[in-house]
C-alpha cells in the first residue's frame, strides 16, 4: 500500500503580503507571593541576622501576624520575611500595609521577581507567521521565555526529505536516511541511502494513477523543518517554534507518495530501533513527525512499528487530514495508538473546514486557510531543487509541525516526561475554540504553548493510558500554497491548490 501527499496547485497570482496583528500578550498566571522585603528603624548599633530576627518577631507579635518569619538580612536593618504560604499578589500587598503600620517599621513589600526581557526575534517575515503570537495562534513569543529548545532533544521529520536553505542551521540538521526503496518513485536514481536530500516530487499527469493531475515539486519535508526548527533572530526569513533542538530528516515519500513498508522500517529506525539493511541510527529522535496519511485503518504492522517507537521512548505525532471533516479513525497513521493525532485551525480558532476530525483527535493547532496560511523555509524549483524560498502552506501537515515543535520544547524542559504526561499537558492548557466544536469530536482545543510549557515543569499523573488513540487523517496537504522568492520578499506568488484526499494505491508490481 502507497500513502500520498495531497495534490498540489495549478494556478497563480500575485498578492501583496498580508498584514497581522502585534503578539497577542497573554496575561500569566496571578503572581504567587513567597517572601516580603521589610525595612525597620535603624539601631543605634549593627545588628546581627539574628538581632534583626528578634525585633521582627517582637513587631509579630504585636500586630498578632502570624505565618510569618524572618527569613534573610539584606543590609542595615533590611531583610526578607517569609511567608509559611504563598499568597497572591494582592493578598501579599495587604499584609505588607499591615507590617508597615508599626512604628518601627519604614516600609514592608512583596519580594517580586523579574525576567530577562522577552524575545521577539528579529527576523524580517515574522510578521507574516501570525500562528506564532495572534490570539489564536500558539503563544510561541510568550513560551520562548521560558524555553527555546535542547541541543539533547531530535526531532524526526519523516517525509520527502529535506534541502540546504540559509535559513536552516546545517549544524542543527543530522544525517538522516532515505527510506523509498522503488526507484521508479524515488526520483534520485536509486532506492535505500544514507542521502535524506529532496530531488523533488513533481509529476507528471496520470503518472501518480488515472486523473491525476501534473503538479509540481512541493518540498513538503522542507517545509515542515522550518515550521519545525527554522533558525530564529538571524536578521533573516521566518523563525520556527523550536530554536536549538536538531532534526533528523527521514525520507518516506518520492513521487506519488510513500510505501507502507518504507514507513513502518522508517518509524523503528527513527526511534533508535535496529532494522534489517540499514545502519544504526546513531541519534535516536524523541519525537517522530508524520505529516501523511492514507484512507485506511490502521493496520498491525503500523501500529506494531509505533509501538514499538513508544516503548524506545519516542512519542509520535501525525497530522489528522485534509478530508473536508473525515473521520480520523479510519486514516492512518493518526488513527492508530500511542499517536498524537493533530486537527487544524484557522485564523478565527475554529477549526478548519477542510481539516478531519473524530474522537481519536487530541488537540488543534493553527493549520490556516485559503487566506491565511502558514509561512515557512521552501524552494524554488518546479522540479528539481533551486534557489531558497519561502511559502505559504495551509493543513494540517503544518498544525501537526507546530504540536510536533511544543512536545519537543516539554521534552527540553522536561526530559523523563512519557506519551502520557505529554498528552495530559497538551490537553489541559488548550485554548477553547471558537465555533464551539466539541472536545469529543474535535479534541481539547487549540495549542497554548505558553501554557504547556509552564505546565511542563512540574507534570502530574495522567489517568489516561499511554495507549490512548489520537487520530489521523488524509495527509497533510495543502488547501493554498504561495511561494516567496527570498531576494524579493515584498512580492508573494500565491497558488492555489487542490485537496485531493490521500488515498492509498496498490502498487502496480502487485509488491
Amino acid at each position: 500500500m502507497r500513502i500520498l501527499l495531497a495534490g498540489w496547485c495549478a494556478a497563480l497570482c500575485l498578492l501583496a503580503a498580508p498584514s497581522v496583528s502585534a503578539h497577542r500578550g497573554d496575561v500569566p498566571a496571578e503572581a504567587v507571593v513567597t517572601r516580603l522585603i521589610v525595612r525597620v528603624q535603624d539601631s543605634a548599633q549593627a545588628e546581627s541576622d539574628a538581632a534583626l530576627a528578634a525585633r521582627f518577631d517582637a513587631i509579630l507579635s504585636a500586630l498578632n501576624i502570624q505565618d510569618v518569619r524572618f527569613g534573610h538580612g539584606l543590609g542595615a536593618a533590611l531583610f526578607t520575611a517569609k511567608l509559611a504560604a504563598p499568597l497572591t499578589l494582592p493578598q501579599a500587598t495587604e499584609l505588607a500595609a499591615r507590617l508597615s503600620a508599626h512604628p518601627e517599621v519604614i516600609y514592608a513589600e512583596p519580594d517580586g521577581r523579574v525576567r530577562a526581557v522577552a524575545f521577539v526575534p528579529r527576523d524580517p517575515l515574522r510578521s507574516d507567521q501570525w500562528y506564532l503570537f495572534e490570539q489564536y495562534g500558539i503563544g510561541a513569543y510568550d513560551a520562548w521565555d521560558l524555553e527555546r529548545g535542547a541541543a539533547r532533544v531530535v526531532v524526526a521529520i519523516l517525509d520527502t526529505g529535506i534541502l540546504a536553505h540559509a535559513d536552516l542551521d546545517s549544524a542543527r540538521v543530522l544525517n538522516g536516511y532515505d527510506f523509498v526503496s522503488d526507484p521508479a518513485i524515488a526520483n534520485d536514481g536509486d532506492g535505500r541511502d544514507a542521502d535524506p536530500s529532496d530531488p523533488g516530487d513533481a509529476v507528471l499527469a496520470n503518472e501518480c494513477g488515472a486523473g491525476m493531475p501534473a503538479a509540481n515539486s512541493t518540498w513538503h519535508g522542507l517545509h515542515l523543518a522550518g515550521v519545525i526548527g527554522a533558525t530564529a533572530d538571524n536578521g533573516i526569513g521566518v523563525s520556527g517554534v523550536n530554536h536549538a533542538s536538531r532534526l533528523l530528516p527521514v525520507r518516506v515519500l518520492g513521487k506519488c507518495g510513500g510505501d507502507f513498508s518504507d514507513i513502518i522500517k522508517a518509524i523503528m529506525w527513527s526511534a533508535g530501533l535496529s532494522v534489517n539493511g540499514v545502519p544504526d541510527n546513531p541519534t535516536p529522535a524523541q519525537v517522530i513527525n508524520l505529516s501523511f496519511a492514507a484512507a485506511a485503518s490502521c493496520t498491525p504492522a503500523m501500529q506494531d512499528a509505533i509501538d514499538r517507537a513508544t516503548a524506545a521512548g519516542a512519542i509520535v505525532v501525525a497530522a489528522a487530514g485534509n478530508n473536508n471533516g473525515a473521520d480520523v479513525v479510519d486514516t492512518l497513521p493518526a488513527g492508530c495508538d500511542n499517536v498524537i493525532a493533530v486537527t487544524a485551525t484557522d485564523r478565527a480558532g475554529a477549526v478548519a473546514a477542510y481539516a478531519n476530525v473524530g474522537s481519536r483527535v487530541l488537540l488543534g493547532a493553527p493549520g490556516g486557510d485559503t487566506l491565511s496560511p502558514i509561512l515557512s523555509v521552501y524552494n524554488s524549483g518546479t522540479a528539481a531543487p533551486a534557489g531558497d524560498a519561502y511559502a505559504y502552506v495551509a493543513g494540517t501537515s503544518v498544525a501537526a509541525a507546530q504540536v510536533t515543535a511544543a512536545v519537543s520544547l516539554l521534552l527540553s524542559a522536561q526530559p523523563e516526561l512519557t506519551l502520557s504526561e505529554v498528552r495530559r499537558i497538551l490537553r489541559q492548557s488548550v485554548q477553547t475554540y471558537t465555533g464551539g466544536c466539541p472536545a469529543d469530536n474535535c479534541g481539547a482545543g487549540i495549542l497554548d504553548l505558553y501554557a504547556a510549557v509552564r505546565t511542563a515543569t512540574a507534570p502530574a499523573p495522567d489517568s489516561a493510558t499511554s495507549t490512548a488513540s489520537s487520530g489521523g487523517g488524509s495527509g497533510g496537504g495543502c488547501t493554498l500554497h504561495r511561494t516567496t522568492d527570498s531576494s524579493a520578499a515584498s512580492t508573494w506568488m500565491l497558488l492555489l491548490c487542490v485537496l485531493w484526499g490521500m488515498r492509498p494505491k496498490r502498487r502496480a508490481s502487485g509488491r
